[in-house]
């Protein structure tokens, strides 16, 4: 099996500036879709700067055959029910609601430069139907590479820290009590939930908030563009240089 992030859409609404990608405007996590026999339910969640979030209301109050309903407020991040009539989709092959057989959209989100979709594959041959899909593979990678996941010791150890309040704030245990009470010194339990809180920050950004690493893989092709840009305007001033020196020389 494999995990794949696409992108589909080939629109573009970015700029590349100071050696990092400018993306202007809001990203949306779609959490789940649910469909009846004339309407969709889908629950997003918006983040982003609360102008542009404010006029993400604006559009969805404006249009006709919609209705949604803010379920939790926060400064930077919404969650939205919104509910829409099936006519106002007309996209044959939905990435999340209809993907190819055999695959499983785990992750959706949309942002400025276009739909970012995670895809678990039961086979990797499944990547050319993908690709009719119109996306774009950005990064595959065996589900066998996945490091993220607990050992049975760190999940252990990680689990009874936080039921007995070291992750609480103010703590309600220490390190110390927590050891003895796991029977293991101080260093050894340091060291386990140092490793299993960093897993579980490594799978917090990859599936809750995964346009972060987007951004940087979008930012490593836009560098490999610009300097393939630069090496052709670097040929072609060298090409016409030697061309002028040739007829100098005649």
């Amino acid at each position: 099996m494999r995990a794949v992030v696409e992108k589909c859409g080939q629109s573009y609404n970015f700029e590349y500036r100071n050696g990092e990608l400018q993306l202007d405007g809001i990203v949306v996590r779609v959490l789940r879709i649910n469909e009846n026999n004339s309407e969709r339910e889908a629950w997003l969640r918006v983040s982003g700067d609360k102008d542009k979030v404010k006029m993400f209301e604006q559009i969805l109050r404006r249009t006709d055959g919609v209705r949604y309903q803010l379920v939790y407020d926060a400064y930077y991040s919404k969650i939205y029910r919104v509910v829409y009539s099936k006519q106002l989709c007309n996209v044959s092959r939905c990435p999340y609601l209809n993907p190819p057989f055999g695959t499983m959209a785990k992750t959706f989100v949309v942002m400025p430069c276009g739909v970012i979709v995670e895809y678990i594959l039961s086979k990797s041959s499944l990547t050319r139907e993908l690709k009719k899909y119109g996306c774009q593979i950005l990064l595959s990678h065996s589900i066998d590479e996945i490091d993220y996941l607990l050992t049975q010791r760190q999940e252990y150890a990680l689990v009874h820290a936080y039921l007995r309040g070291y992750y609480s704030y103010p703590r309600k245990v220490s390190l110390k009590e927590l050891a003895s009470e796991l029977g293991m010194s101080v260093s050894t339990l340091a060291e386990l939930l140092r490793r299993a809180e960093a897993k579980v920050i490594e799978a917090f950004i990859r599936h809750e908030i995964p346009h972060y690493l987007i951004k940087r893989i979008l930012e490593r092709e836009m560098v490999v563009l610009y300097e393939k840009q630069d090496r052709s305007i670097n040929r072609k001033a060298s090409d016409a240089i030697n061309v002028f020196a040739s007829e100098e020389s005649n």
